[in-house]
């Protein structure tokens, strides 16, 4: 059976080399080891999982120092684990992650779960840096996108606890985001809108300008036999005031 059990481990190749030193790896193998060795024994358990180690690293050390690191308890056995493979500040690091991360314009439930399981990873490994439900509640609150932040302060949700909580600012985050897309929608249509009317009127204009320009201020010319016609169609108002003397004929010849 423990043969059995210990291939079934191996198969997940949570252990497996190459070994992926990071504090999720770890996290998962301190997850999953009490459920894969469920039926070992707390005195043999250590060997079995440390014997599953294949990464020649881990195995030498293991060997170095067989006899008393089969004695330990599973949990001291990862804690000495966790300071052989991981980077001295790795729990504080992954704190720092969890504080600066921004949900920006990510879908808040994913975001949610993204942070919900970097702090898993410091649960199980029971570090000091862990956040509870009521911390992690208020770091995601003060990290949400300043959309939601609005509507939270003009409408705060119906409850604190973290995951109802997490679930009705679902539904915010996935209303205001289709506002955005009707909005988006109208506004690049209203784009579209604007730059068929800017193509009509460069149309318009550049037919004005190819047209020749017409001086308002220029005598019209006339072809030669319209001007005959037009001077033989003139009236006696036409004719200078010269040829309508104003001298009395008959005066003029009278003795």
């Amino acid at each position: 059976m423990p043969i059995n059990v210990r291939a079934t481990w191996v198969e997940k190749k949570t252990w497996s080399g190459p070994w992926q030193r990071s504090p999720a790896t770890l996290a998962t193998g301190m997850q999953q080891v009490p459920q894969a060795f469920s039926t070992i024994t707390a005195k043999n358990v250590v060997s079995f999982v440390a014997e599953a180690m294949l990464e020649l690293r881990l195995t030498q050390w293991y060997q170095a120092g067989q006899l008393r690191i089969d004695k330990l308890p599973l949990d001291e056995y990862f804690a000495e684990l966790q300071q052989l493979v991981l980077d001295k500040n790795w729990a504080h690091d992954l704190q720092e992650e969890i504080l600066n991360n921004r949900q920006e314009h990510r879908n808040f439930y994913d975001w949610k779960i993204e942070q919900q399981n970097k702090n898993a990873i410091l649960v199980i490994a029971k570090s000091s840096f862990k956040f509870t439900d009521a911390k992690l509640k208020s770091q995601l609150e003060a990290s949400l996108h300043e959309d939601i932040k609005k509507d939270l302060a003009h409408s705060p949700a119906g409850t604190s606890e973290l995951e109802a909580w997490s679930l009705e600012v679902k539904e915010r985050d996935e209303q205001l985001k289709e506002e955005e897309q009707i909005m988006m929608k109208l506004i690049n249509l209203n784009n579209v809108h604007r730059t068929a009317n800017a193509a009509a009127c460069r149309t318009t204009l550049a037919s004005h300008l190819s047209s020749p320009p017409v001086n308002q201020y220029q005598t019209p010319t006339y072809p030669a036999s319209q001007t005959a016609r037009r001077n033989c169609s003139m009236s006696t108002k036409d004719v200078p005031a010269a040829a309508h003397s104003t001298w009395d004929t008959k005066r003029l010849l009278a003795p």
